[in-house]
């Protein structure tokens, strides 16, 4: 190679294309996924109180229905996140009974009120 003569050739030729690389064997990329969120695959204990208090409250003590409500509501709230979690049916139910016998306490309550006046 002369002086005046670069490595990659002469200055007038033209440089087009892929410059020469080396190939090599292609890298490889292992992804692994996040450890997961465990699912609960069966109800839970407080959801199970929180229907049990329910169903006791809608028969026949209506004002204890303020607890599984808030249970049940506290419940959902966590059960949002997950599409399929076993407690999300439950938790509406409670819900749904707790308001059912509040009502029926509030709509006794009116009667009451009103058979006095």
């Amino acid at each position: 190679m002369s002086e005046e003569e670069t490595w990659w050739g002469s200055e007038e030729e033209n440089l087009q294309g892929i410059p020469n690389s080396i190939e090599t064997a292609p890298q490889q990329i292992f992804v692994t996924q996040g450890q997961g969120v465990p699912v609960a695959t069966s109800a839970s204990a407080m959801i199970i109180v929180a229907v049990t208090f329910a169903i006791i409250s809608l028969c026949c003590c209506q004002p204890l229905a303020i607890i599984p409500l808030i249970m049940g509501a506290v419940k959902m709230n966590e059960t949002s996140k997950y599409s399929d979690h076993p407690d999300k049916s439950l938790a509406i139910v409670t819900v749904l009974l707790s308001v059912l016998a509040l009502g029926f306490f509030l709509l006794g309550l009116v009667l009451d009120i009103a058979m006095e006046l």
